[in-house]
């Protein structure tokens, strides 16, 4: 089988950040599992108390490659980063539909195909 090489960065506004590690990680591990893809370590999520910086890490390490969510809470709009790469298929629903978990808005990304260089891909 080929590989794929794709990878979605995502940016959203939130209404619903989290504060736990916990409901992070299921969550990881439900879109994990929704897109089809294995974990190889992980998935971890530690809540950053530094000043400026607060927020939720979180990461899996995957078969296919890896996949990273980071969170702000303590300014004016909270948001997310979202960083999935994977060198398999990718079903970009699965993960707008997982964004649902943080009430997630104003959703800007790119959608790059990597094989070849960084193409972005229009979906």
């Amino acid at each position: 089988m080929p590989l794929k090489h794709k990878h979605v960065i995502v940016k959203a506004d939130v209404n619903r950040p989290p504060f736990e590690p916990g409901p992070v990680k299921e969550w990881l591990s439900q879109l994990i599992s929704d897109l089809g893809m294995n974990v190889m370590m992980g998935p971890y999520a530690e809540y950053c108390t530094l000043d400026d910086n607060e927020g939720m890490t979180a990461m899996a390490i995957l078969s296919t490659s890896h996949c990273v969510l980071h969170t702000w809470d303590h300014c004016e709009q909270p948001f997310i980063q979202f960083d999935l790469y994977t060198c398999s298929d990718l079903d970009l629903t699965v993960v707008w539909e997982a964004l649902e978990f943080f009430k997630a808005f104003n959703i800007e990304y790119k959608y790059l195909d990597r094989e070849h260089g960084l193409v972005e891909i229009n979906s």
